[in-house]
């Protein structure tokens, strides 16, 4: 009887064993659509991407965050409108984002013409939930003579916290 005790105690905890090892692979969070995302901060910079001594690009930089403590994958688009408020253009890129780590990210993007033009940039989770919506505070006038864009104002930024 003694043996048969034994054996089914080393069952049990080889068992044992194992179950702990499966849950320590498996993530501890699981996003889902209550999840909150954001931005934590979006600033902009001019640059002159041609090298004409003008500046004719601007860079639009963020730190989206999450609630969660899992991998969200969210996509970013910045809708390009011109001063007659058409929509000139759209740029996106996705990314995969962990609770509030910093993570600072950007997207550029270059005119085929002089004007102004507004910016508007919209956060949406994987399940094409609409999660944060921001406009531009200022539009860029003439992006290409523009010559001193070292003190440019950032775009906007998150009163979140």
């Amino acid at each position: 009887m003694y043996l048969i005790d034994s054996k089914i105690g080393k069952q049990v905890l080889a068992w044992a064993l194992v179950f702990t090892l499966v849950l320590s692979i498996i993530p501890t969070a699981i996003s889902d659509e209550s999840d909150d995302e954001w931005f934590w901060d979006i600033e902009s910079d001019l640059y002159d991407l041609d090298s004409d001594g003008s500046d004719d690009t601007i860079e639009i930089g963020y730190d989206p965050d999450t609630t969660c403590e899992c991998d969200i994958d969210i996509t970013v688009y910045i809708d390009i409108y011109d001063e007659d408020g058409d929509n000139i253009d759209s740029i996106y890129e996705e990314y995969t984002i962990n609770n509030g780590y910093s993570d600072w990210l950007t997207q550029d993007w270059t005119p085929d013409y002089n004007g102004t033009f507004d910016f508007y940039v919209e956060m949406y989770d994987e399940w094409d939930n609409l999660e944060e919506y921001k406009k531009s505070y200022s539009s860029i006038n003439s992006i290409k003579d523009i010559k001193d864009a070292t003190t440019f104002i950032p775009i906007f930024k998150s009163n979140r916290f």
